[in-house]
């Protein structure tokens, strides 16, 4: 299956620009979700079992065979070169393969910050459409210019 594309959430900006991310030494994760909610852009304080905003965890995929509750680290790195900035993680080929007791429902991809407190969410991972990960693998491939990118201009 082709994975589709990452949209940040603009919480995540902000939250930024206060300094409430470490992109070099935090640990990120993708989370999957079932259909039963559809992420945007504009969440009010988007996390993964976050009790103050929206907690995309309550639609979690339901967690067995390959998929542990809580989602799948990204290894993720960040690097500027150049005045180009760079927030990218290994390749996820598999992200998770198939196997008969693994969600049957999975929608969407939340990508969120697993060392902070409140977990908040980076942004989410459009699947396309609901996905059987018992019938085939979930691969993500991340963009060659990374994950996502800050340029000096």
């Amino acid at each position: 299956m082709a994975q589709g594309t990452v949209t940040m959430f603009q919480e995540f900006l902000g939250s930024l620009g206060l300094g409430e991310f470490n992109l070099n030494t935090d640990a990120y994760k993708i989370g999957l979700i079932t259909a039963a909610v559809t992420p945007a852009t504009g969440d009010a304080d988007p996390g993964w079992a976050f009790a103050r905003g929206t907690d995309f965890s309550a639609s979690e995929s339901t967690p067995g065979g390959n998929y542990t509750t809580g989602g799948d680290d990204m290894l993720n790195t960040w690097a500027e070169a150049a005045g180009v900035g760079k927030f990218d993680a290994t390749d996820e080929a598999p992200l998770l393969t198939q196997h008969a007791s693994n969600p049957s429902v999975v929608r969407w991809g939340i990508l969120y910050n697993d060392t902070d407190a409140d977990k908040k969410a980076i942004g989410f991972i459009d699947m396309g459409s609901s996905f059987d990960a018992t019938t085939g693998d979930i691969n993500i491939t991340w963009n060659a210019s990374g994950i996502f990118t800050f340029t000096l201009a």
